[in-house]
């Protein structure tokens, strides 16, 4: 094709581009209604209530139907595609956003079996997302998280859905509806950080009261402790920012490089440092995670994914397993927990080094945008989400993790920031 002809092509797309990105926003909003109810058993009642309507002989009929209508949230495949051919400015960006899809389709192929579609899903999202606004991504993911929720919270208050609660340290902890107590904190905990993210930390004291209120019940009731030590690091890292911002301190610019340098590397240190003590795990009381109870699920982390290790190895696409709960998975039902909370964990050991090493590319990439903007307050709470993911496993779930989408979105309606301190705030 000539280089007139792909011109020629290009223009005549791009008079699809307002309803491309209508396409968009209707399956991200599906993909992230999907996912959160996931969290919740409203998708089990509709499929429940599904099968209903079919006699038991049409039951694999049913089966596909519901398939083929929850499977139409992955078309949001088209806008990805049509970013490649239309939107990206140099080849650069074809040539990676493509292998991109190319990636995430290899791995939908590969655990077929397993109807595992998290990278593919994550590839599409991601090269999707190029060039929209991230905050309007953000406030569409803060206000689904929390009316859903919120209405599967009060529902099971007034005792139409149940509970499902666990015991640790002799504390029940409640999940007021959802599957986990931790699926709620970290849905609930992930919005705050969205939400501080997009106020650039500058919050009202009304923003500072409902995190507090929601950090208290979460600590009586719900007991998600690294949601509230995430949630407890980013309100701290706010209240610092203002008063270096309504002061007028200015950090000689060494530090400040130093500082950003450090939040940059916080992905890789903090994978490279979790995966060294999974590597070197030892029952040795002397050993300083054993020596402190504190530390208690950190151990349970590095145990749990050093035994998984021994048995699924490392691979450059992963060794993909069925949990323990499951009848002849690999573990053959040793009584294990074998659930890999640790994000690190879960997708170097599942999906392979190859996924390993592209999702903390973009973690690292949407970093470095971050600071070639000056945006260091919204680096600082990447980095505490890169602690987060030592523990738990959220950071290939766009529901949770939102940040997934940063990677090539735009940032023209993000305020705040080294360039824009001088602004009057808004809430």
């Amino acid at each position: 094709m000539s280089e007139q002809n792909k011109i020629d092509l290009k223009k005549e797309l791009l008079k699809y581009d307002r309803s491309i990105d209508k396409m968009y926003w209707i399956f991200l909003v599906f993909i992230l209604v999907y996912e959160i109810l996931g969290s919740t058993p409203f998708l089990l009642y509709f499929a429940q209530w599904y099968a209903g309507l079919f006699d038991e002989n049409s039951s694999e009929l049913a089966v596909m139907l519901y398939q083929s209508m929850m499977n139409l949230r992955f078309l949001i495949i088209i806008p990805a595609i049509y970013n490649i051919i239309v939107k990206t400015v140099s080849k650069k960006e074809k040539i990676f956003l493509s292998a991109m899809l190319f990636l995430g389709w290899y791995y939908a192929l590969r655990m077929r079996d397993q109807n595992d579609t998290y990278i593919f899903r994550d590839m599409a999202m991601i090269v999707a997302s190029y060039g929209k606004d991230y905050k309007k991504i953000a406030k569409w993911c803060i206000g689904l998280v929390s009316g859903i929720m919120a209405f599967t919270i009060a529902m099971n208050l007034m005792g139409i859905i149940p509970e499902w609660t666990l015991e640790r340290d002799g504390n029940v902890r409640h999940s007021f509806g959802t599957l986990g107590p931790t699926n709620l904190a970290g849905h609930f905990g992930f919005a705050i950080m969205a939400y501080m993210f997009i106020k650039d930390g500058i919050m009202k004291w009304q923003a500072y009261a409902v995190i507090v209120v929601l950090s208290v019940l979460n600590l009586v009731f719900v007991d998600g402790r690294t949601s509230f030590l995430s949630v407890f690091l980013g309100c701290c890292g706010c209240l610092i920012y203002n008063v270096i911002r309504k002061s007028r301190w200015k950090l000689p610019e060494t530090i400040t490089r130093g500082v950003r340098a450090l939040f940059l590397a916080s992905y890789p240190f903090s994978a490279v440092f979790y995966l060294l003590l999974v590597f070197t795990y030892s029952t040795d009381p002397n050993v300083f995670y054993n020596r402190f109870h504190i530390l208690y699920s950190l151990i349970g982390r590095i145990e749990n994914a050093n035994r998984v290790m021994g048995v699924t190895g490392i691979t450059p696409f992963g060794n993909y397993y069925e949990n323990y709960w499951v009848a002849g998975n690999v573990f053959k039902n040793t009584g294990y927990y074998e659930f890999l909370d640790s994000s690190y964990a879960r997708v170097l050991l599942m999906y392979g080094w190859v996924a390993f090493i592209l999702i903390l590319g973009l973690m690292v990439w949407s970093q470095y945008r971050l600071m070639k903007k000056g945006q260091t307050f919204r680096m600082y709470l990447l980095a505490v989400l890169s602690m987060h993911f030592i523990m738990e496993h959220h950071i290939l779930e766009p529901a949770y993790n939102i940040f997934l989408l940063l990677p090539f979105a735009s940032f023209s309606g993000l305020r705040g920031g080294q360039t824009d301190i001088s602004k009057k705030d808004s809430d």
